[in-house]
């Protein structure tokens, strides 16, 4: 789904800029590109939301659809960016944000009682401890192993979710690593999927994620294949190659989440 690139789809230049939902994205240390980029996958997210709610709706009777309030869970909410913004996207639903720094979660907490959202409920706690029902799960940006925890979660609930992850670097496989400890030895293993397993050991699963911990590349908009220095050349196709290890662990988890019955679908 594509936002429209003004971000006047959710309005950032009128009410959410005046309920303060808008100026920690644009103002501050974030650049103008990278807060435009931001606002877009916000768009995009809401726009993914809404075809899901609709989805869920359409399994229901009219008295029920008038009725029901879904619960969207926002796993590693942060200060808020992306739930806050959904929030107020949409009213009639609620929407709880969790995290496990107490200090995001009080800037959560601050941003949505300035913005006067009532929709809103925040909690403290590591994605695996969140115990109470929810309709979708959502994870924007949840580094490395916290974007498959999320995805855990929604198995565990049967609920439909929205992933958009992140960085995969704090996935890694060195011995002592108390991530591993913590989760290798309960519900999430690696790889994630039967399909994965069979083709790669835990070994060779940990050395594609640390080449698929992909960072931001821009390369130059007026250059051409016959125009790049080798070094351009190298470095496009070094990112590629990067890119492409890490949609292989996305195909993973999304073939994790087909053998426990779900619909997927893979946006690269």
């Amino acid at each position: 789904v594509q936002a429209d690139p003004g971000g006047e789809y959710v309005g950032w230049k009128g009410k959410m800029k005046k309920r303060g939902l808008h100026s920690e994205i644009n103002n501050g240390s974030v650049p103008p590109e990278r807060a435009r980029k931001k606002r877009c996958q916000i768009e995009n997210v809401a726009a993914v939301l809404r075809y899901v709610l609709d989805c869920l709706r359409r399994g229901m009777d009219t008295k029920e659809q008038s009725r029901k309030r879904f619960r969207i869970m926002d796993f590693g909410c942060g200060s808020g960016n992306v739930g806050l913004a959904l929030a107020w996207l949409f009213p009639n639903c609620d929407f709880v944000l969790v995290d496990n720094r107490k200090r995001s979660v009080e800037l959560a907490q601050e941003r949505a009682i300035r913005a006067g959202l009532r929709n809103v409920e925040t909690q403290l706690a590591d994605i695996m401890h969140v115990e109470c029902s929810f309709d979708v799960g959502l994870a924007v940006h949840a580094c490395g192993d916290a974007t498959d925890l999320s995805q855990l979660q929604c198995f565990k609930f049967n609920v439909p979710y929205i992933l958009v992850p992140c960085c995969m670097g704090k996935i890694n496989g060195k011995k002592g690593s108390k991530r591993i400890e913590r989760f290798e030895s309960r519900e999430l293993k690696h790889p994630r999927s039967i399909w994965m397993k069979r083709e790669l050991k835990l070994e060779r699963y940990f050395e594609l994620a640390k080449l698929a911990d992909l960072h931001s590349y821009n390369p130059k908009t007026s250059a051409t294949p016959h125009s790049e220095t080798e070094e351009e050349v190298s470095t496009r196709k070094h990112h590629e190659y990067r890119r492409l290890c890490k949609a292989v662990l996305e195909c993973d988890r999304n073939q994790a989440a087909f053998e426990e019955g779900y619909s997927v679908y893979l946006g690269l």
